[in-house]
């Protein structure tokens, strides 16, 4: 209620779980950030970063800061910013640290993954909404260690940790 009664809703984190439809909340973004840039949707791609202050400015108008994002099939190097290989002990799954993305047009950023970290390969990461699989809401580029790996664990980001 406190985010609905405020002037800007996106100002703080987002839970994107915490959405009926957290894939309309994205397609709604999209739309937004089209009329704010003027461009048509089909021209935007979504960019992250677990670094905010890449993705502020005029070619992101309409950053969103999603925090409690679910990683399965690999761990989060907060060092390196990147996702890596986990060890035996390593949880099954881990929470992200928040994550930022936007929509951003392709003709001027052509790269999905932002970050400082230096020749990092990017991957794309699936985002379901509970650990079952089923229902897919979208995908974010994420900077890897090792692109085939993450591919083979069949990593994935999820909002819930329940089956549905």
């Amino acid at each position: 209620v406190k985010r609905v009664a405020s002037r800007n809703p996106l100002e703080g984190p987002v839970v994107l779980s915490d959405f009926l439809r957290p894939d309309v909340f994205l397609n709604a973004l999209r739309q937004q950030t089209a009329r704010a840039l003027k461009i048509s949707i089909d021209s935007l791609h979504l960019v992250s970063s677990f670094e905010p202050h890449l993705l502020d400015g005029s070619s992101a108008p309409l950053p969103v800061s999603v925090q409690n994002l679910i990683l399965e099939g690999c761990v989060f190097d907060t060092k390196h910013m990147v996702l890596s290989e986990g060890q035996r002990n390593s949880p099954l799954v881990s929470v992200l640290p928040p994550l930022t993305i936007a929509w951003m047009c392709r003709d001027t950023t052509p790269q999905r993954a932002i970050s400082t970290a230096k020749s990092q390969a990017g991957v794309s990461m699936p985002i379901y909404v509970g650990l079952s699989r089923e229902q897919l809401i979208g995908e974010v580029v994420l900077n890897t260690d090792s692109k085939q790996q993450r591919i083979l664990n069949a990593a994935a980001l999820f909002l819930t940790e329940s089956a549905t």
